[in-house]
């Protein structure tokens, strides 16, 4: 039998002015009982994420901090990873939050074996949700998947990377006993009209994956992804830039190289270039929150 992921909802509000809850649910959220939650136990954390986390090394204590404050008296993380452990599937923690609390590094929760998202029985996987109706995933296709890659490397746009490496790397990754699991289209200018063409000649839908891979960044407060213009020049381009060149969404964004990429700017005001993505119209991103180095 195939092998399903289980699905724990967690919700944070603020009902009331100086009052959270949580609310937690895995298939019908008209079920969740809402538990009412202290942020003075989190505070300092609360305050200072750009330190804790953004600006620094990713710390075990934190992420146990945050697991005990949303796992409880009533272990309801605990219990869905004992219910999932002989499943075969992942155990996906769908969170969603606003304010202050979207800041926090939810990547990082860890209980008494260590970070969640390093265990493998069962796979646990940290995500964030944002508030709006669930689009469902388009039905798995006998193929393989189809992938746009897309590297940028404008004049005076930061350090000189490999992209032709990265993108081998891709294709060995995604090849198993002879057999290619992806499907790669390369996009080689690095040029935002020239990507809108490809997607407009290449037809809505048609791909699943789009990984665009370059530097990036905050500029005066925003989050902006360094593209080229048709000559090769900076070419900042916004999340309502990038969502701009796709009539048709795919599935998944990656841009996991690029520097902050997940990070909120105004400490935590704004949404990340990530976050910004899904707020028009695409269903899952994959976002970094910190620096990524060069080499890397």
């Amino acid at each position: 039998a195939e092998a399903m992921s289980r699905v724990l909802h967690l919700e944070l509000a603020e009902p009331q002015t100086g009052r959270w809850q949580l609310r937690s649910w895995t298939d019908n959220p008209n079920t969740a009982q809402p538990r009412e939650l202290k942020l003075a136990e989190i505070q300092t954390l609360v305050d200072r994420a750009e330190t804790y986390y953004y600006r620094g090394p990713a710390d075990l204590g934190v992420g146990r901090q945050l697991f005990d404050w949303l796992d409880g008296q009533d272990r309801v993380i605990s219990r869905e990873i004992a219910a999932a452990r002989h499943s075969g599937g992942p155990l996906v923690l769908a969170i969603a939050c606003d304010q202050k609390l979207a800041h926090l590094p939810w990547e990082t929760l860890a209980d008494d074996t260590g970070f969640l998202a390093a265990r493998e029985n069962p796979p646990v996987v940290p995500t964030r949700r944002l508030a709006g109706p669930d689009h469902p995933w388009p039905a798995p296709q006998p193929r393989p998947l189809h992938a746009l890659f897309m590297a940028a490397a404008p004049t005076g746009g930061g350090a000189s990377l490999d992209f032709e490496a990265e993108e081998g790397l891709v294709l060995e990754a995604t090849r198993v006993q002879g057999r290619r699991l992806v499907d790669l289209t390369v996009e080689e200018s690095g040029c935002l009209s020239d990507l809108g063409e490809l997607v407009a000649v290449t037809g809505a839908g048609y791909f699943d994956v789009f990984h665009l891979t370059g530097h990036a960044g905050h500029t005066q407060g925003e989050p902006v992804f360094m593209l080229e213009n048709e000559v090769g020049a900076l070419a900042p381009a916004t999340s309502a830039d990038l969502a701009g060149a796709f009539a048709g969404r795919p599935p998944l964004v990656g841009f996991l190289s690029g520097c902050r990429t997940g990070q909120r700017p105004g400490a935590g005001e704004e949404l990340s270039l990530a976050e910004g993505l899904v707020a028009r119209g695409f269903r899952a991103t994959l976002g970094w929150g910190r620096p990524v180095c060069d080499d890397h």
